[in-house]
């Protein structure tokens, strides 16, 4: 039985690299509510620890051959997770954190 495990690997092994190489480079485009490009908002891939940062012009870029949850965050914006895939366009807006904007200044008496 043995003698047939080591040609199966082996069989097997091109339809794993192949699988493998077919991931794209997908291009995410973060904006703000009026549709500006933010720049420097923080997006981790679920799942993992990896960590990407938005460019000048709101954008990132991951490689999946599948959808892929990502973590989007920016200071004084919510939180958002969207579903990265390679057939389908990927642009999101943050909205504000109205939480986050509370004025720091006013003390309590």
């Amino acid at each position: 039985m043995y003698k047939y495990i080591i040609p199966a690997l082996l069989l097997a092994f091109p339809l794993v690299v192949n699988a493998q190489s077919k991931a794209k480079k997908i291009k995410c485009t973060v904006a703000n509510e009026e549709g500006k490009p933010m720049k420097g908002v923080t997006a981790i891939e679920h799942g993992t620890e990896d960590t990407l940062l938005t460019n000048a012009a709101g954008v990132f870029t991951i490689s999946a051959s599948e959808p892929i949850q990502v973590a989007l965050t920016a200071p004084g914006y919510q939180e958002e997770h969207i579903l990265v895939s390679p057939d389908v366009k990927c642009e999101t807006r943050l909205r504000r954190d109205e939480d986050a904007e509370t004025d720091s200044t006013e003390e309590e008496e």
